[in-house]
């Protein structure tokens, strides 16, 4: 338990760090350079978050593969070997998607977009495969100096010329290619001690190539649909409307998306600590883990209106679409459960293929309702709630399995929380400030008439 809370520790404190470099982004990014200029930095982090298909999930069949041991008991040549021949694979075929946009791409500034988005990745998948297996032998204090380096020096840098006088968006796209391959150097420096041995290129290693793409193509495909039920409604604005109202849903999502980071720390260091535990014990610690979870993540939501308020006198040329907050919020709450219980205990116990089909099931609902919404009703609200009850149902679905597979029942909770984001939603998007004043009562009423119990025996497993 002590590992565990200081690998929590230095986790919280990597992911509370880019937390705040991503509030510093979201303040001062969207005020100095444009609406426009905002949204295709946005549209860049779109492309660059969906580049890593291209590894077709080898990075997290080697995590799976090794989850749970410690970085001292790896077969070093063997990480070697696969690090070096997926960066070779990886070089090539950036190299070809880099020549296919320099001969056919005709609108310069997206066109920008997509030759940066290409080198930004030529560094991407190598670093991440190393994230990964820093993350999976629960070296975390290191996996964490990755994972802020690379915040830390492109904004850090972009706040030194929009000092000066920087008013481009460029700027922001070339730092953030740098700061992913100092990112990288950090990576290659801790891994260094597998990575100098000489790699063997032999026929076992390519059937090893195999089995992890096998394992690993499900939880990569589940983490892209994931990012797609997104992307997909995102890219139905820039399509049918334009770049200003595609950089105003984007501030919205980047501002759910914080919550997203802080929470993440805690999934982060569950994998290889979960992995470790006995079925009986994962079973017992997980009603624990997810009433602390809600308890924390609902109390948080007082805080919207004052954000938002806020937020719009920071930023009133965004003041318009800020207001989607009260429809997104929530999302979080589905998200940060997802990401922190479910997806962990999927990935505990083996079970990729429930993973990945309940994120596409949602990616194609996803899609239909950007259809109906926005080129068919065209209603950004309508979208904007349909990511929302989309990220719900592919929650609870695998929830409802996973509850299934332990032998538990959630089935109240899941009800609770459901009326608790209703009430939020309805609230705010209707009363405005005064929505909160509902929310707290409902609040109240689940902390005290329905959680009290639970949060008890919560805190007295923490304790322990």
């Amino acid at each position: 338990m002590k590992t565990f809370f200081k690998n929590i520790s230095y986790s919280l404190v990597s992911n509370l760090s880019n937390m705040i470099l991503g509030i510093i982004a979201i303040l001062v990014f969207p005020k100095f350079i444009g609406i426009d200029g905002y949204g295709y930095y946005q549209l860049f982090i779109f492309y660059c978050s969906i580049m890593i298909i291209t590894a077709l999930g080898w990075g997290e069949g080697y995590y799976l593969r090794i989850g749970g041991k410690k970085y001292e008991e790896l077969d070093k040549e063997q990480e070697s070997t696969h690090f070096w021949m997926m960066t070779i694979i990886q070089t090539v075929i950036y190299a070809l998607i880099l020549l296919v946009v320099l001969l056919q791409s005709n609108e310069s500034d997206k066109r920008l977009v997509y030759i940066l988005s290409c080198v930004w990745a030529f560094g991407s998948n190598p670093r991440y495969f190393l994230k990964l297996v820093l993350q999976a032998t629960n070296s975390i204090r290191k996996y964490a100096i990755v994972t802020i380096t690379e915040r830390l020096i492109s904004i850090l840098l972009t706040l030194v010329l929009i000092a000066l006088g920087y008013r481009n968006y460029v700027m922001l796209l070339l730092l953030e290619v740098i700061g992913r391959y100092v990112s990288l150097a950090f990576a290659l420096y801790f891994c260094r001690d597998a990575l100098l041995i000489k790699p063997r290129f032999t026929l076992e290693r390519f059937r090893e190539i195999r089995k992890f793409i096998l394992s690993g193509s499900m939880l990569l495909f589940a983490s892209l649909s994931s990012t797609l039920i997104i992307g997909v409604v995102r890219l139905g604005i820039e399509n049918f409307w334009s770049i200003t109202e595609f950089s105003k849903v984007s501030l919205t999502i980047s501002i759910s998306n914080l919550a997203l980071q802080c929470i993440n720390a805690i999934a982060i260091v569950m994998f290889p600590t979960l992995r470790r535990m006995k079925s009986e014990r994962q079973r017992e610690v997980y009603p624990e883990i997810n009433t602390l979870l809600m308890v924390g993540i609902f109390a948080a939501l007082v805080f919207y209106n004052p954000a938002a308020k806020l937020l719009e006198l920071w930023l009133p040329q965004y003041a318009d679409s800020i207001k989607y907050a009260a429809i997104l919020l929530p999302m979080c709450v589905y998200e940060c459960k997802n990401a922190v219980l479910v997806v962990t205990y999927i990935k505990t116990l083996r079970c990729e293929k429930i993973l990945l089909w309940s994120n596409l099931v949602a990616l194609a609902a996803s899609c239909l309702c950007t259809m109906i919404f926005i080129y068919g009703l065209h209603s950004i609200e309508l979208a904007m709630l349909s990511i929302f009850v989309v990220l719900m149902f592919r929650c609870n679905i695998s929830e409802y399995w996973l509850n299934k597979t332990l032998k538990i029942s959630l089935g109240k909770d899941r009800i609770l929380e459901m009326i608790l984001c209703v009430v939020f939603i309805a609230g705010n998007w209707y009363m405005g400030m005064h929505g909160v004043y509902p929310y707290i009562v409902c609040y109240f009423v689940y902390l005290f008439a329905f959680k009290r119990r639970d949060l008890m025996r919560a805190m007295r497993l923490v304790r322990r």
